[in-house]
């Protein structure tokens, strides 16, 4: 099975050896040795984000005044490119999740991508756009440095961690989680907007007033803006729930490929859902596909 407890802890101990960014290694050691921190760095686990984050990534102080007023959590999780973290409204006692892509770390993980993958491209697209299915950005700051984004947080956590724990959805659950991701990407598709990475540790979970599920897309890292007919040729995504058309693209085929590969991550995002298990083996030979 995809999801079974053996499987998750494999890919946890592979999340943090492998793909935690250089640049925040110190901060992973602060927040797992919380009373050595002081020793180490100006910031203090239990005192006020906006030091740190402009300690780190900006360089000065003034630059993050924006972030005044926030308090760090804990670690949310870690992609390829950023980290992402919990923090409290020192005033209100709102929860938020603070994206954080350091520039330096975002261009050596892309390598000859970065002339098409941009640090600042997710807080230009997502703060151009709304819908209830896609993650709400309260703030965005930008810097030659670092990338923060201040994100909507979904308390009940991701759909890869919801299936770990409690098993496939079934077919109502199903249906209802690929009628909302179907409506966000038909959105951002309508606004020209492919996400490239749509798969079940993308999407998060949150309760709504009337105790329903809500499924919101997130981590709009690898999106890039595609108007009609033009055509993407970045070998980017998760290889498990990429489209054929990109592995054809990679192997120097000239078509390109467009968003209907969301559509297929889609659908193998629905497939594991509703069985815990990828449509394909894991070893599957993706040259069968051109």
């Amino acid at each position: 099975p995809l999801y079974s407890s053996a499987a998750s802890d494999v890919y946890k101990r592979q999340m943090v050896s492998v793909v935690v960014p250089v640049g925040f290694v110190d901060l992973m050691d602060l927040l797992r040795w919380q009373g050595l921190c002081r020793r180490f760095c100006r910031f203090n686990v239990d005192g006020n984000l906006t030091e740190w984050l402009a300690y780190k990534c900006f360089g000065d102080a003034k630059e993050a005044d924006s972030l005044a007023g926030w308090s760090l959590c804990n670690i949310l999780g870690q992609g390829s490119f950023s980290i992402v973290l919990k923090a409290r409204n020192v005033d209100h006692s709102l929860y938020c999740a603070v994206k954080i892509t350091e520039t330096q770390s975002f261009n050596v993980k892309a390598g000859a991508r970065s002339k098409t993958l941009r640090p600042d491209l997710e807080a230009s697209l997502l703060t151009a756009m709304s819908h209830e299915n896609i993650v709400e950005v309260y703030e965005a700051c930008s810097t030659s440095r670092g990338v923060i984004l201040m994100l909507e947080y979904c308390e009940l956590g991701d759909v890869f961690t919801s299936l770990d724990v409690t098993g496939a959805f079934g077919n109502v659950r199903t249906i209802d989680f690929g009628l909302q991701i179907g409506s966000a990407l038909a959105f951002l598709h309508s606004k020209f907007i492919i996400h490239r990475d749509v798969k079940p540790e993308n999407v998060l979970l949150k309760s709504t007033f009337n105790h329903e599920m809500k499924y919101v897309l997130a981590d709009f890292g690898l999106a890039r803006r595609c108007n009609v007919g033009d055509a993407c040729f970045t070998f980017v995504g998760t290889p498990a729930y990429m489209a054929p058309e990109i592995f054809r693209t990679h192997r120097g085929y000239p078509d390109g490929y467009s968003g209907k590969v969301d559509v297929w991550s889609l659908g193998v995002t629905l497939y594991a859902c509703l069985t815990s298990e990828f449509p394909f083996s894991a070893s599957l030979n993706h040259a069968n596909f051109g």
